[in-house]
């Protein structure tokens, strides 16, 4: 435990001393905000808007769980900068409790963002299992993101590019909102499409668990193979 407090005090002084990262802290704040307010006073100037919730509020959990993955890649990226990952193997902290602190920190964070995108501003109908275990889904997206990032970015530069790359293939499951035509099911090769069609069903249904256990199996087989490429690439 005590090794995770100091991996945890370590983080937190990162954090509040990058304007950066503090604002990826802030963002979803702000963010869930402008949902519980901003878009239903929007909704009621423009009627139409209303049929869009859904896919906004998708969009916003997509959103929102990439901004740990942010902040805990560019952590990441400091510390490759600063050679540490090259002495994980002769520090007293294991590199899977490295990662795997990592891994379940940027995780949590996610599902607490997403879950407060789904559950506060009240935009679209849902019961509990919707505001449970959507968020947990889409939460499973953002250790995915920060492993990729740290693996393939030599830098923030380049971390910036990578991290735009992903956020923006994992937007593009939305379209699915958009049409009915069979043909979107090929989205489906991005796990976070599932997640959104188990978001739209609002309700604990037979279509709502297929969604959600395919997401879930997607997720853990993309997670893994970036686990096992981040420590192929840097430990």
């Amino acid at each position: 435990m005590n090794k995770i407090a100091v991996l945890v005090a370590n983080d937190v002084r990162n954090v509040f001393r990058d304007k950066a990262l503090f604002g990826m802290l802030v963002a979803p704040v702000v963010l869930v905000l402008l949902l519980r307010f901003g878009l239903p006073a929007l909704g009621s100037r423009f009627p139409p808007v209303a049929g869009y919730y859904p896919v906004i509020t998708a969009f916003a959990c997509t959103l929102m769980a990439s901004f740990p993955a942010f902040m805990a890649s560019f952590i990441m990226l400091d510390e490759k900068d600063e050679g540490l990952m090259r002495v994980m193997r002769v520090m007293p902290v294991s590199s899977l409790l490295f990662v795997g602190y990592r891994v379940v920190l940027v995780a949590a964070l996610s599902v607490v963002s997403a879950a407060a995108a789904v559950l506060v501003p009240g935009l679209i109908e849902r019961n509990l299992a919707v505001g449970l275990v959507v968020p947990l889904l889409f939460g499973l997206s953002a250790p995915m993101t920060t492993l990729l990032v740290v693996s393939f970015a030599k830098n923030k530069i380049e971390g910036v590019t990578v991290l735009k790359v992903l956020n923006l293939a994992l937007m593009i499951p939305l379209a699915g909102f958009f049409t009915d035509s069979p043909l979107r099911h090929l989205l489906g090769v991005i796990p976070v499409y599932w997640v959104d069609l188990a978001l739209n069903e609002g309700t604990f249904t037979a279509p709502f668990a297929v969604y959600s256990v395919v997401a879930l199996v997607a997720q853990l087989a993309v997670l893994a193979i970036s686990y096992r490429l981040f420590i192929r690439r840097m430990l």
